[in-house]
């Protein structure tokens, strides 16, 4: 499995990175209707139109990502095809109206939309559907559940047309039923937004099942954020703490959790997978924390409990999904390292040929896993050449173009945090250090040193006194910008930690210094321009250009992290304010949808 990465990298993505390749290859127009009838509600009924507009992009762009696919000569099944179109459109909804149908009852919605398709959002998207196994299942899942939805909804209004005084009652509460099915789905996909924090996720999916406690996708999402508590008791260990009970009761939470979807869908083979998981977590982390307390203690709990089941669960995985090397990966971690080593390597090589197959991003870390594999079967020769592949497909990974390392924007993104070269990074690091210990530092030299440790108490008292420092030279100008960033830099590690009202407090601080600077960087460009800079044009940009798109993305992020903040503390009122602000004024089409979401 992949070590968490330090939340700096993580930030960074979040942060700078996503505005560097967004060519709008192909615009497409859709049109969305539904007719509601008796017993429905305008909300669910528009909601309705805009799924059926997106659906209609969706063919469009799934045209799209077939031709990409064939000009990068890779092989995608259909189902992959939908799930990256979908993924990959960035929607606009440019009309809105509604039209009286026949009689009062009746309402005809009509929804047009823009949907912009790139080859970098194929792209990405690509990604994330090859690192999540069950990215395209739940796709599936889903959307069969809308279908039948809809089926269903047409077949009451049918009913209900037909229907006396005595079974009218029993049919709208069954239409009202289905409504609140569909929301529980808009919840599930809200659940499933790789940016959201755990707490909102959980809440998106506790909404979920407030209103369809049958919706087995919504257990298993719950379940899914077991991780965090598996994240959360390694830093207890880490420091020093070894008591993890409450970690531990979240992993038997989650366990009951996976057990319900799967007894709810026989055949979802990444609820398996995750069960799987979850019991070898469970068995980790109990003998980790007994191990702390005394590693000579006569009794220790079974390292090796659950064995069966947990292979049973992974083996059932792999045969509803034989497609999917990460379920091959974790098989391989969960046999036993001395006696079924060559089991691990057929595993590995089997996830790396279907990785390779898809040009998935976890080579480098398969190749690495497959040499230790070979080490421990005594096979140095075939080991070391796995350790070259590795670094390969690292670079692939990880190298940036030339033109973009040279270009202003770069410069300017290494201003703002720190070089993006290995080499440069370690040389700036280690300057920094330099002048810290002698007492000549300036708020860049606390302020690299933050961005470079993987403790974030040490983190947070760098940037303190990054922040101090930086204050004192009331800064104007790309120092300004460097300020912003540091503020919702600590505003998002304190959120982290669920430290909301202090977070709260960093992002209006950042927000603050971007209200001066924004203007200008307006006037420049649009978002909507932004979100159609390829790499070659980012590259021109100048460096009041390159501050202007910086300043932009930087009131796009924070304003995000203000409403989810304000959605922590309770505030949804003032949540819905910022997603506005961001839905009408910066075109971010997810905040239309968390709109819509909060109305």
């Amino acid at each position: 499995m992949l070590k968490r990465l330090p939340i700096i990298f993580l930030l960074l993505s979040s942060l700078l990175l996503p505005v560097t390749a967004r060519s709008a290859d192909l615009e497409i127009r859709a049109d969305g209707e539904y007719v509601m009838g008796a017993g429905e509600t305008m909300a669910v009924a528009e909601e309705r139109a805009l799924k059926k507009a997106q659906q209609a992009a969706a063919e469009q762009a799934g045209a799209f990502v077939k031709s990409y696919s064939q000009v990068k000569n890779l092989t995608l099944t259909e189902d992959v095809v939908e799930v990256v179109a979908n993924h990959s459109m960035k929607i606009t909804v440019v009309e809105r109206k509604k039209t009286v149908v026949g009689d009062l009852e009746a309402i005809r919605f009509f929804v047009r939309i823009k949907a912009l398709v790139s080859t970098e959002e194929v792209e990405a998207s690509l990604r994330k559907v090859r690192e999540d196994a069950g990215a395209v299942e739940s796709y599936k899942k889903l959307k069969a559940e809308y279908d039948r939805q809809a089926r269903e909804i047409e077949t009451l209004k049918k009913q209900l047309a037909g229907s006396g005084a005595g079974d009218r009652k029993q049919v709208l509460a069954r239409i009202s039923d289905e409504e609140k099915k569909f929301k529980a789905g808009l919840w599930l996909e809200k659940g499933g937004d790789y940016g959201l924090s755990p707490e909102l996720a959980l809440k998106a999916y506790n909404t979920a099942l407030e209103l369809n406690p049958d919706l087995a996708m919504a257990w298993a999402g719950r379940a899914a954020l077991s991780r965090h508590a598996v994240q959360a008791c390694h830093a207890k260990l880490d420091k020093g703490v070894s008591d993890c009970r409450k970690e531990i009761a979240d992993l038997y939470q989650s366990l009951a959790d996976v057990n319900r979807a799967i007894a709810m869908d026989a055949e979802y083979a990444e609820a398996y997978a995750l069960r799987a998981q979850i019991n070898q977590d469970i068995r980790s982390l109990e003998w980790l924390v007994a191990y702390r307390k005394d590693p000579k203690a006569p009794e220790m709990p079974d390292n090796r409990k659950n064995q069966k089941s947990i292979l049973e669960d992974i083996d059932r995985a792999i045969a509803l999904s034989p497609g999917s090397h990460r379920y091959y990966e974790r098989r391989a971690g969960y046999l036993d390292p001395v006696d079924e080593t060559e089991k691990r390597i057929s595993d590995m090589t089997r996830a790396i040929e279907l990785c390779r197959k898809e040009n998935c991003d976890l080579l480098f870390m398969y190749y690495g896993q497959r040499a230790g594999f070979y080490e421990a079967a005594g096979k140095p020769d075939l080991a070391s050449e796995d350790k070259r592949l590795s670094r390969e497909a690292m670079k692939d990974f990880h190298g940036p173009s030339p033109a973009a390392a040279e270009s202003e924007y770069r410069k300017v993104q290494e201003e703002v945090y720190f070089p993006l070269d290995e080499d440069r990074k370690a040389k700036f690091l280690q300057e920094a250090k330099q002048r810290i210990s002698a007492g000549r530092a300036e708020a860049g030299d606390y302020w690299a040193r933050a961005m470079l440790t993987d403790d974030d108490n040490a983190r947070l008292a760098d940037i303190a006194e990054a922040v101090r420092l930086a204050e004192k030279l009331n800064p104007r100008g790309r120092e300004a910008l460097k300020l912003a960033f540091m503020y919702q830099t600590r505003g998002a590690i304190l959120m982290t930690g669920k430290k909301f009202k202090e977070a709260l407090d960093d992002l209006m601080k950042a927000l603050g210094i971007a209200d001066q600077y924004l203007p200008e960087a307006l006037s420049r460009f649009k978002p909507a321009d932004i979100a159609q800079f390829d790499n070659a044009r980012l590259d021109r940009l100048t460096r009041p250009e390159a501050e202007a798109v910086l300043w932009i993305f930087l009131q796009t992020s924070a304003l995000r992290m203000r409403a989810n903040a304000y959605e922590e503390l309770g505030s949804p009122d003032r949540a819905l304010a910022d997603y506005k602000a961001l839905c009408t004024g910066l075109n971010d089409v997810r905040a239309c949808k968390d709109v819509e979401r909060l109305k």
